[in-house]
């Protein structure tokens, strides 16, 4: 600052000096182009006559008359750009001050509100150093800049460099982000895969897509021109760099701007600009850009002894050019968590209790030290005895054999899951559908109790039971007219059963493969809410295979798959096999009382025997009626091979007026031994009938294998669709009327 005093006192004098001179006649000073002021001849002999005086004093400076040393520009730029996905609009102030010599500091501040309300702003600090007003310069700055958007706030510092040669310019800008630099936008589970097993849990892989927003590190340079104009009143420049930002690994960009800005007055700029990249691929943006400049003019050091015009003086209370937007970019990364698996009915970690009959000790049910036993008929110490509502008992193969699992008898509480090592196993958790895979090839095998002992049953269930993936059986078949069944449910509390899960499970060697609900003691008709006994809610027989079940009563039943009743029920009977059931038993037998919608499909019977009609048919239906409600039973894509009796019987029953349909398409039926048979069955039985491309194929009788009607007498109402594409053509007895396809309801294929 002394060393400016002192100039500005040097210059005053020279003025007063000048102007004392012209006063007295003598001859006037000329200026220069650039501003200076050129020596008389009257100075020079001054100088001539004075030499130790000019030795003693600095060097002669004179101003160069640059522009004004400060600026407020109010710009706009319209539209995304490299980082930001719309235009912005900025009031920025430059700040110059000569501190000593020929440097030029200079302090930038800029504020930012883009067209989405977010705002930037950029504060930073630099000087110039001016080797030759009329030739070049250099330049450093420092810099901080923020940013906001919708997802986050980002920081980062930078730093850059200029150098001016004559009309070339060159840039370069380097930034780095600090602090929190991404937000997370968006989580999304892609998918959940089991892990493991640990104590009682089950610990799951949570594979996240999560999407980001990060801001990039990077530089940017440009080396440019100017075209045209002089840079003090006009000027045309035109400039070209690579660029290069990087948020992730995976998620950079290279790329390369071109810009083209004319300063029309020192009041207004225009600039075109235009870049592309890979991740921002083609940006193209204008700029209107008023700038007012003020502040007085700055003496700087006169380097040169010829004439120039000073535009490094100039350019050097330009501001600097730079990314002034914080560049952030949407990124996707996975990530992958393995947290214990919840249950979103409870809130709660899935319990599982273990049983490994291969473990040499008792256990305590952990996945490391599993029980040895299953049931309370095995050993006090058993996964049945430890076990409660809503858990799960998971059960290893072991050696394959029924030891330390052949108590039978065993009872399932509500809610609680029985599965099987060698299948998979579906888990609905907070975080989606979670699969536990077979992790054995031999299936666990769970056996009734010992020869010479009552049979009963193997597994009785509760309400809300699954049992999945087990042989399940008695040592030896014995014909009795004992209800035994490998899977139980018949409450013994003559309350409603409510939803059963029965799937992949092998079936073998009791009267029953399958039971549920129970014929109600009540007289008919039945009331509602559900009689005692029924099974209700969602019913679902999948993927078994039953062989082997019957009775010793001709007049009795039993069978594979048997639901004895129920009522407000969805029943799924699905891809089962039922085979070699003997002495009076059925392949699948449905009783409904009102409001039953069963879907049968998919599933194979063959080699069922017996001598009564009615009750050892391949698929026996049954609506009694109940509640009057209405109810469906689709039949479809089924394969009955019978060798005594019916493939199929289907019936109404009901003793209050109700509508049941029926709908039977698609089926495949071989050697029935007697007709099959839809009817309907006493007053008031009303039936709506479908039946159309089922094949039969009859060995034993000659004749039609199908007949339908009322059986006779004063028999229900029954109506029949036209039937359509079955070979052979069904045998029609007495029809109350035959009706249009699709009369009975949709679909209609």
């Amino acid at each position: 600052m002394k060393a400016s005093v002192s100039h500005l006192f040097i210059l005053a004098s020279s003025l007063i000096c000048f102007t004392s001179l012209n006063a007295d006649g003598s001859t006037e000073a000329s200026p220069l182009a650039d501003g200076s002021i050129e020596a008389s001849p009257l100075a020079d002999a001054q100088k001539q006559t004075a030499p130790m005086q000019q030795m003693s004093s600095n060097e002669p400076k004179s101003c160069k008359i640059a522009n004004n040393s400060h600026r407020i520009d109010i710009k706009h730029i319209e539209a995304k750009g490299i980082g930001y996905n719309t235009g912005y609009t900025s009031l920025d102030a430059f700040f110059t001050s000569l501190f000593w010599e020929n440097y030029v500091p200079f302090l930038d501040a800029r504020a930012h509100i883009l067209n989405d309300g977010r705002w930037a702003a950029n504060a930073g600090v630099g000087t110039r150093y001016i080797f030759d007003p009329c030739q070049w310069m250099v330049g450093g700055n420092v810099y901080y800049d923020y940013r906001g958007t919708k997802h986050g706030h980002y920081n980062q510092i930078s730093a850059g460099l200029e150098a001016f040669y004559e009309r070339y310019e060159a840039h370069l800008n380097g930034y780095l982000p600090v602090g929190g630099k991404r937000n997370r936008t968006k989580s999304h589970v892609d998918s959940v895969t089991f892990k493991g097993f640990s104590g009682n849990y089950i610990l799951q892989n949570e594979n996240y897509k999560n999407s980001y927003e990060g801001a990039m590190k990077g530089f940017n340079a440009e080396l440019g021109m100017h075209l045209a104009g002089n840079r003090m009143d006009y000027d045309l420049y035109f400039g070209v760099g690579p660029y290069y930002y990087d948020v992730s690994s995976g998620k950079h960009a290279w790329g390369g701007k071109a810009r083209l800005k004319a300063e029309l007055t020192k009041y207004l700029f225009l600039e075109l600009s235009d870049s592309y990249d890979r991740i921002f691929h083609n940006r193209f943006q204008g700029t209107v850009n008023v700038s007012i400049p003020f502040g007085g003019q700055i003496c700087y050091p006169q380097k040169s002894t010829r004439t120039c015009h000073n535009v490094m003086d100039w350019q050097a209370v330009l501001p600097v050019e730079r990314q002034e937007i914080i560049v952030v970019s949407k990124f996707k990364k996975n990530k992958t968590i393995d947290p214990v698996a919840i249950d979103p009915t409870t809130g709660q970690p899935f319990f599982v209790v273990f049983v490994n009959n291969t473990n040499p000790n008792l256990g305590t049910g952990t996945y490391e030290d599993p029980f040895q036993n299953l049931t309370n008929n095995d050993n006090a110490t058993s996964a049945e005895n430890f076990s409660t509502d809503g858990n799960i008992i998971y059960v290893f193969a072991g050696d394959g054999s029924s030891t330390h699992m052949s108590g039978g008898n065993m009872f399932l509480s509500d809610s609680q899951r029985l599965l099987g090592s060698a299948n998979a196993h579906p888990f609905q958790t907070t975080k989606g559908l979670l699969t536990v895979p077979a992790l054995t090839t031999l299936i666990p095998h769970i056996q009734g109790q010992a020869t010479g002992m009552t049979p009963g049953n193997i597994i009785n269930l509760a309400n809300r039971n699954e049992v999945s993936g087990f042989d399940i059986s008695f040592p030896t078949f014995t014909a009795t007219t004992d209800n035994w069944a490998c899977i139980n449910g018949v409450p013994t509390s003559n309350t409603p059963l409510i939803n059963a899960n029965i799937n992949y499970n092998n079936l073998v060697n009791q009267t029953y493969g399958v039971i549920l609900g129970a014929a109600p003691s009540t007289p008919l008709p039945l009331p509602s809410p559900p009689p005692l006994g029924v099974a209700t809610g969602t019913i679902i027989l999948a993927n078994n295979t039953s062989s082997g079940h019957g009775n010793s009563s001709t007049a009795a039943q039993g069978g594979s798959y048997f639901i004895q009743s129920a009522q407000d029920a969805n029943i799924t009977i699905v891809n089962n096999i039922a085979q070699n059931d003997v002495n009076g038993a059925e392949g699948i037998f449905v009783e409904g009382f009102g409001n039953v919608n069963a879907t049968i499909t998919g599933n194979i019977v063959k080699g069922e025997s017996g001598t009564n009609t009615f009750l050892c048919s391949g698929i026996h239906c049954i609506d009694g009626g109940g509640t009057g409600q209405p109810s469906r039973f689709n039949i479809q894509r089924n394969t009955v091979d019978t060798t005594t009796q019916a493939s199929f019987v289907l019936h109404g029953t009901p003793f209050v007026p109700t509508l049941t349909t029926f709908i039977v398409e698609h089926n495949v039926f071989i050697n029935a031994a007697v007709q099959s048979v839809i009817r309907s069955q006493n007053n008031d039985s009303t039936l709506c009938v479908r039946f159309n491309n089922n094949k039969g194929y009859p060995t034993q009788v000659v004749g039609i294998p199908y007949r339908m009607g009322k059986g006779g007498g004063t028999f229900g109402t029954f109506n029949l669709e036209v039937p359509m594409n079955n070979y052979p053509q069904p045998q029609l007895d007495t029809i109350s009327s035959l009706l249009p396809a699709c009369s009975c309801g949709a679909p209609c294929d």
